[in-house]
C-alpha cells in the first residue's frame, strides 16, 4: 500500500525550533496526523542526566513537562499557520 502524505511546518522567530504537522493517509483509510516539535538543539540543558532524571519523575507523578516551545510574535505569521493548517485538514491527499 502506497501511502500519501503532505505537511506544514513552521520556524520559531528565533529558528531554535520548528513546528512540523503531517498528515498522512492510506487508501481506504482516514487520514493520521502527526504533530510534533523538531528541536534544533539549541539548549544543550534539556539533555543533561539530571534534567532526564527531574523530567521522568514530573511524568511519573502527573505533572506536565515542557521539552520546547515555538515562539510566534507576529500575529499575521500565526493567522498564516492557521491558513495553512486548515488547507491542509481540507485538502485530499
Amino acid at each position: 500500500m502506497m501511502c500519501k502524505s503532505s505537511h506544514v511546518l513552521r520556524r520559531c522567530d528565533c529558528q531554535c525550533c520548528a513546528l512540523l504537522v503531517e498528515k498522512q493517509q492510506y487508501p481506504g483509510e482516514d487520514p493520521q496526523y502527526n504533530l510534533s516539535i523538531v528541536d534544533s538543539y539549541y539548549d544543550p540543558g534539556p539533555g543533561s542526566l539530571r534534567s532526564r532524571i527531574r523530567n521522568a519523575w514530573k511524568v511519573l507523578t502527573g505533572k506536565r513537562v515542557y521539552y520546547n516551545d515555538l515562539f510566534m510574535q507576529d500575529p499575521a505569521d500565526f493567522q498564516s499557520l492557521v491558513r495553512e493548517l486548515q488547507e491542509l485538514a481540507e485538502a485530499e491527499l
